[in-house]
């Protein structure tokens, strides 16, 4: 296989790289831009200078060449940091779990000891496990600083296991 081969072939995986570009990519007009003159630098001097042409079409070649490699490397790195990313998902949702295991432990402590009174409602109950739980560090910060562990997502955690007395609406009745 020639040179002129080879570098037909690496222009047409550049024309393809960019095409899959997003179309409001700002950087495609640029690199289409740029691929479009690169070729018609290189056409020009094959016409006018062809003793030169053998060796700028080399010098293109290997400069294709490494914008190939840096695509790929690129492209790699990217499918590892979505891979990562993906990880990390898997990973929250399994503490996020975790957190909501231990809110509905707690809150069936709760209840449990209410069983007689039967006074304890979802949300009183959501209050108390999520002090307790911010108490013991089962808390922290999102990425963007938002609080991770708050009342009503440990109400959402606690709501379908509740007792049936806890999950009437109203206010509870007050033994005195």
């Amino acid at each position: 296989m020639n040179n002129a081969k080879l570098l037909s072939d690496q222009i047409k995986g550049l024309h393809a790289a960019i095409r899959s570009l997003p179309d409001d990519a700002s950087v495609k007009a640029l690199c289409q831009s740029f691929l479009d003159d690169a070729v018609d630098v290189l056409s020009k001097l094959q016409s006018e200078y062809p003793l030169a042409y053998a060796q700028s079409e080399r010098l293109a070649l290997y400069l294709a060449s490494v914008a190939s490699c840096l695509s790929g490397h690129y492209a790699s790195f990217i499918y590892d940091q979505a891979e990562k990313a993906g990880e990390n998902r898997r990973i929250a949702n399994g503490i996020r779990e975790l957190f909501a295991d231990v809110a509905r432990a707690k809150a069936a402590d709760f209840w449990d000891a209410d069983s007689s009174r039967k006074e304890l409602s979802v949300a009183d109950v959501s209050k108390q496990v999520h002090d307790i739980m911010r108490r013991e560090g089962f808390s922290g910060k999102s990425q963007q600083g938002k609080e991770t562990l708050s009342e009503i997502l440990v109400r959402r955690w606690i709501a379908p296991f509740a007792p049936e007395y806890a999950r009437r609406p109203g206010r509870r009745k007050s033994v005195d």
